[in-house]
């Protein structure tokens, strides 16, 4: 049999080398054809798996292809099934049988229009005539029904019998056959389809194997002989039969355009892919199904990937944030993502083919002038182009976008096609965080002012315009009075209100060109640009007299405040930006002094005169604060860097004041003033006495946290201290070795040998030692050894800039080692951001301090905690 099929391969192959079929196989092989309209998928996928050959089942899909044919002529079918699906399906059966009268019609009806379509045919006797009504209920009968109709318009056929000797039909006599070409031998053909590895498959009408060559076997995975009798719905999935059946039911119509390749999957779970010819012949009685099979397997794979990679990146595409846009060499645009066609208003279809300008308008945000071919500039130069500029993005609507864009080559991206490839995103978000942030940075959160540091940034530009165009301009520093008062009676948020009320009052006396700050708490600072001092001595009073005067409301509460100013003039011969705003700071505090309400122009004379009193001041009341505790200890973590099992906590005691007022005064603010006036070491006292006594309440009798308490220079210089340390430890019983004293490096040389020995001796007792502020001296080494401490404290102004400067990275790493080297712990201060925590974990520096490690909190904030 595969021999039979060989050679009508090699007679194929013949005629149509040819480009001709012959007569004979046309009378003898004739199929009649059948034609489905409107019959749906699953109907038309049924008949083709279930009506035997020889009929060619063409689906014809709808009644506009069947009109167009008919009127053409050129349909050959002679049964159409009309389905269930179409509308008026007796106007088209007549209007076909008007067309041909021959052809065998099939009305398809559901159920439920049979019976009212039967009584309009037979109401109709012009119609009964060639056509048949079956029921979707009984779709099993027709394609039996099918077969018959083809059979009985075949016997019907005058087949015209065809001599070798001579071929007549009624009076017109046959053209001379064309002359035969030699058939290839049975050898050679063999030898052919091996080579070729074409692989033959002869199947019966139940699709079960009947005889397979060797290539058909091998591209199978077939034994040649033993699959004989193999179903082929064992090779091949249901979605794959259906796809044969429907290339074997049409391998007649050569302008067949669906693809007919079919996948089989192995034995070993791979698959396998095959484009498939097909052809019948009729033996004793069947029909015999003739498959041949070439391996396409290699090409199918490699579409199939190059098609997912296609998928892909059309969702990638979809998928990112960014627009993407792609153009030819000459800039003119072949595609465009979705986000493109959003923020450009140009759908891809429209803009495919325009030159890119014409869709991609920019234009400089600053110049407003329009950006023009920036895509030929890139191509040019075959270099990428990426921008962070002012570039913004017209749309087709002429709304605008801030946008980032990157350009490159195609080229540059290892692409194979030529052009450019756009890259930008929607900034207008960044845009406005930017700016939201830039403003936050710059301004007071509460008045909506200008912040100390944006203030001193302008003050420092009036300097340098002072300085280069010898302009006058007028510092003035405003404090408002009474104003802690409303913060103890009312709250702060009422305070707040006030506050906001007031710079609002003060607002309206300024002009526009005047630089207005809120520095903290209740102080302003005003910059009165190309102003006299006497002019500036107006604008003061003025202010003055609009708070005096003002009564400011809060909750039905009504609030009276005063203010008073200091004022700087500003000229060529002014350069610190910081100092001028202490000086003006001075002034306003010597019209305090003066009665409140009042202004004070500053003096060269006022600088040491105010710095005494203020000292002065202050130590009366730091005196006031010691008899009427007014003292506060804060605590800020010590953390280790790389901890130990069971490592106990560690906080640096720091010490707090408040005023009359309960404001919290910083120690900058007076521990000068207890230095000069010799205060200090009752301060270090009141320290050491109420953290001995509120340990065990605070931190717990065996919790093991160690508490580091500062000592003064004052303090190691009293004779005293010693035994007073002493004293506390018996009477509170608190564990010596939870206590750690630090020492500045500066007061430990200025009497090394006194205090090398209270060292000595309070680590006798069990107390340690941190030798604080470490690398600020000269001979911070040379003296170390003669200090036996347990913890370098290494000095902040080092850890800070570690980052940005090799010599403090330098001075850091070699502080850690030299302590190590000694046995001592290493502490950095300053520690203000996790990237200078993570430079000493990795220079191995065991302890950090700092706001990145943690706040000072007041003591009693502990307690909760723990």
């Amino acid at each position: 049999m595969i021999r039979t099929i060989e050679k009508q391969v090699d007679h194929r192959l013949r005629t149509r080398h040819k480009g001709e079929k012959s007569e004979s196989e046309d009378s003898t092989n004739m199929a009649v054809k059948v034609s489905l309209v409107n019959v749906g998928k699953d109907l038309w996928t049924y008949l083709c798996r279930h009506t035997p050959p020889p009929l060619a089942i063409s689906n014809l899909a709808n009644e506009g292809q069947l009109t167009d044919i008919l009127n053409e002529g050129h349909i050959d079918s002679k049964v159409i099934v009309l389905g269930h699906h179409m509308e008026e399906p007796l106007r088209v059966a007549s209007w076909i049988q008007e067309h041909d009268s021959n052809i065998k019609i099939f009305l398809l009806r559901k159920p439920a229009d049979f019976d009212a379509l039967n009584i309009s045919i037979k109401d109709s006797p012009n119609l009964i005539k060639g056509i048949e009504l079956w029921s979707t209920a009984k779709i099993k009968e027709l394609p039996p029904a099918l077969k018959n109709a083809v059979d009985s318009i075949n016997s019907n056929e005058n087949v015209i019998e065809l001599d070798s000797n001579q071929i007549t039909n009624q009076n017109n006599p046959l053209p001379s056959p064309t002359p035969t070409p030699t058939p290839i031998s049975d050898n050679k053909l063999d030898t052919v389809l091996e080579t070729a590895s074409i692989g033959l498959i002869c199947i019966d009408d139940e699709d079960t194997i009947l005889e397979l060559n060797a290539p058909a076997a091998s591209m199978l995975n077939l034994h040649e002989q033993d699959s004989l009798g193999t179903p082929l719905s064992l090779i091949f999935e249901q979605v794959e039969l259906i796809k044969l059946h429907h290339i074997i039911n049409t391998c007649d119509d050569e302008d067949q355009k669906l693809p007919r390749n079919i996948k089989a999957i192995d034995a070993v779970g791979l698959a396998r892919y095959f484009r498939v010819s097909a052809f019948t012949e009729y033996q004793d009685q069947h029909y015999i199904i003739n498959l041949i099979l070439q391996d396409i397997t290699k090409s199918a794979l490699a579409d199939i990937k190059l098609e997912q990679e296609k998928q892909r990146n059309r969702i990638t595409l979809k998928l990112l944030k960014d627009g993407v846009i792609t153009t030819d060499n000459e800039c003119n645009i072949e595609s465009m993502n979705p986000v493109a066609e959003g923020l450009t208003g140009w759908p891809s279809y429209e803009a495919k083919g325009i030159f890119l300008d014409g869709v991609f308008k920019l234009i400089d945000t600053n110049t407003r002038e329009r950006i023009t071919n920036l895509g030929k500039d890139c191509l040019q130069s075959g270099k990428p182009i990426e921008t962070n500029a002012s570039l913004v993005l017209i749309d087709r609507f002429n709304n605008e976008h801030p946008i980032e864009l990157s350009l490159s080559p195609s080229s540059t991206l290892n692409l194979e096609s030529g052009g450019l490839v756009l890259i930008f995103k929607d900034a207008s978000e960044t845009k406005r965080l930017t700016q939201e942030i830039t403003h936050q940075a710059s301004h007071d959160s509460l008045t909506g002012l200008l912040n100390k540091q944006e203030f001193e940034s302008r003050l420092d530009n009036a300097l340098t315009s002072a300085n280069t165009h010898d302009v006058q301009h007028v510092l003035c520093y405003l404090d408002l009075n009474q104003f802690k008062v409303i913060n103890a009676q009312a709250g702060h948020t009422a305070g707040d209100a006030i506050l906001k009320q007031a710079a609002e009052q003060m607002q309206h006396h300024m002009r526009s060109i005047d630089v207005f700050a809120r520095l903290g708490g209740d102080e302003f600072s005003l910059l009165l640009i190309n102003t006299t001092i006497e002019h500036a001595r107006a604008i003061a009073q003025e202010l003055i007299d609009t708070i005096r005067s003002a009564r400011f409301t809060w909750q039905d509460q009504q609030f009276e405040i005063g203010l008073s100013i200091g004022l700087i003039s500003i000229d060529k011969n002014s350069q610190d930006p910081a100092q001028m705003l202490t000086r003006a700071e001075l002034a306003c505090f010597t019209a305090k002094d003066h009665g409140r309400n009042t202004m004070h122009i500053y003096r060269k004379e006022d600088d040491e005169l105010t710095r005494r009193h203020t000292e002065m001041m202050r130590a009366a009341g730091i005196t006031g604060a010691l008899q009427e505790d007014r003292f506060r200890i804060y605590c800020q973590p010590i953390v280790a860097l790389s901890p130990k099992k069971k490592e106990s906590l560690h906080y640096e005691l720091l010490i707090r004041l408040t005023d009359p007022q309960g404001d919290l005064i910083m120690p900058a603010s007076f521990i000068p003033a207890a230095e000069r006036y010799g205060l200090m070491s009752n301060i270090d006292r009141w320290v050491i006495r109420t953290a001995f006594h509120s340990y065990n309440d605070i931190f717990g009798k065996d919790s093991g946290v160690q508490i580091a308490i500062n000592l003064s220079g004052n303090s190691l210089n009293d004779d005293s201290l010693l035994d007073f340390i002493k004293g506390e430890i018996d009477s509170t019983k608190i564990d010596p070795a939870t206590i750690c004293f630090e020492i500045t490096e500066t007061a430990a040389i200025s009497n090394l040998d006194h205090v090398s020995q209270l060292i000595l001796e309070l680590k006798k007792v069990g107390c340690r030692f941190a030798l604080d502020d470490f690398g600020s001296g000269l001979s911070s080494f040379a003296y170390l050894k003669n200090l036996p401490v347990d913890y370098l404290k290494i000095d902040g102004s080092f850890v800070q800039d570690m980052i940005d400067d090799t010599i403090d990275h330098a001075m850091v790493e070699a502080i850690n080692q030299v302590g190590h080297i000694m046995g001592i712990g290493t502490i950095a201060e300053c520690v203000e951001s996790d990237e200078v925590v993570e430079m000493l974990r990795e220079l191995g520096v065991d302890y950090a301090q700092g706001y990145a490690m943690g706040s000072p909190v007041p003591i009693e904030g502990l307690k909760q905690l723990q």
